[in-house]
């Protein structure tokens, strides 16, 4: 035989209809749906913004470093060009090898 320990459609005669705070934290009450899924609407929105800027910030800032980078490559190959031009073929490969052959060491 199967005996019904538990009976939810059974009223309790301790039922306190107005049983405190809904969260069990003093001072909260219960908050409506419609309140709840607009604080999570605007939370989503403001993630979405957040999210679109940081990455719109991210290629903006690469680009300046990439830049920057590129510049610093372009002066450096001007400098070495110079130098190339003011020395000559013999003087560079005179370099070349003394550097090769230090490294060695």
């Amino acid at each position: 035989m199967y005996i019904f320990l538990f009976r939810p459609w059974e009223v309790k005669p301790n039922y306190d209809p107005n049983p405190g705070p809904y969260y069990g934290v003093k001072g909260l009450e219960r908050v409506s749906n419609w309140k709840v899924a607009l604080a999570l609407a605007l939370l989503g929105i403001t993630g979405a913004i957040m999210g679109f800027v940081s990455v719109n910030h991210s290629f903006t800032f690469n680009r300046q470093k990439l830049d920057a980078k590129s510049a610093e490559a372009g002066s450096y190959h001007a400098a070495i060009r110079a130098d190339a031009e003011k020395y000559g073929n013999e003087e560079q490969l005179r370099r070349m090898l003394h550097r090769m052959l230090s490294d060695e060491r």
